[in-house]
Parts: C-alpha cells; sequence; structure tokens
C-alpha cells in the first residue's frame, strides 16, 4: 500500500531521541508521481512555517514544558501535539 501522507513535527528536546512532548506537526500529501525531491521541498516549506512559529510562542513565554507535558498559554497540547494542515 502506498503511503500517502508525510510530515514533520516540533517537540520539546529531552534526553530521549525525538521523546519529548510534540507541540505541533504539519502534515504533507504524497503523490503517486512525487520524487524524493519534490517530496522532500514540501516538507521543508512546512517545517519553515512550524518551526519559526512555534519558536515565537516559545520565545513570548507562552509554551512552556511542565512535568513532561507541552503546554500552550497555560492549555496542555494534546498527546499528540497540535496539528497544522
Amino acid at each position: 500500500m502506498p503511503i500517502k501522507e508525510h510530515g514533520t513535527s516540533v517537540h520539546f528536546v529531552t534526553d530521549e531521541l525525538d521523546g519529548g512532548p510534540l507541540i505541533l506537526q504539519a502534515k504533507v500529501p504524497v503523490f503517486g508521481d512525487d520524487t524524493e525531491e519534490a517530496l522532500a521541498a514540501r516538507v521543508q516549506t512546512q517545517e519553515h512555517t512550524i518551526y519559526p512559529l512555534v519558536v515565537s510562542w516559545f520565545a513570548e513565554g507562552r509554551l512552556k514544558m511542565r512535568e513532561g507535558e507541552a503546554w500552550l498559554n497555560g492549555v496542555r497540547i494534546p498527546k499528540q501535539g497540535y496539528a497544522a494542515e
């Protein structure tokens, strides 16, 4: 079965590789005629959107990690993170 989606995510960094709480994820469609380069370019476009957004939340003091969980504006972010479509 062909893969229909790929994506990127931002999470807090912990001692465990990719083990920190998720903050934000972005989905990227995979098309039947995609090349590796085309898919990578679409993923990178999403990275260039969500990374600065999450950094701004952190710099503004809106994003925090408390007891191993991500919080935005005083509200716990779901375990799967927020999704940017």
